[in-house]
């Protein structure tokens, strides 16, 4: 297991076993992510990096919308678009 990887299970284990859980109960779960990726950015960092390593887009998705909320940003707006986006003239690939 990496550094990286060690630091994150480091980290689950501390969220299960400290009194944060209890105060985290409360609140949705993405604001609960927010409020520990603001006080731990490098917890954000190795969050991304093990989604990443891992390919889970729709997780990457979730942290991206916590990192967001966290630290502030665009507003992400992820609808999917079923439409075709080239011009109408244009010929199929």
């Amino acid at each position: 297991m990496s550094e990286t990887h060690s630091i994150i299970m480091l980290h689950l284990v501390e969220l299960a076993t400290n009194q944060r859980r209890v105060e985290m109960k409360d609140q949705a779960h993405d604001h609960a992510m927010a409020d520990l990726f603001r006080e731990d950015p490098a917890l954000a960092l190795a969050t991304v990096e093990t989604i990443l390593t891992n390919g889970d887009l729709p997780e990457l998705l979730v942290a991206a919308r916590q990192i967001n909320l966290a630290f502030g940003g665009a507003s992400i707006n992820a609808t999917p678009c079923n439409e075709d986006p080239r011009p109408p003239s244009a010929e199929p690939v």
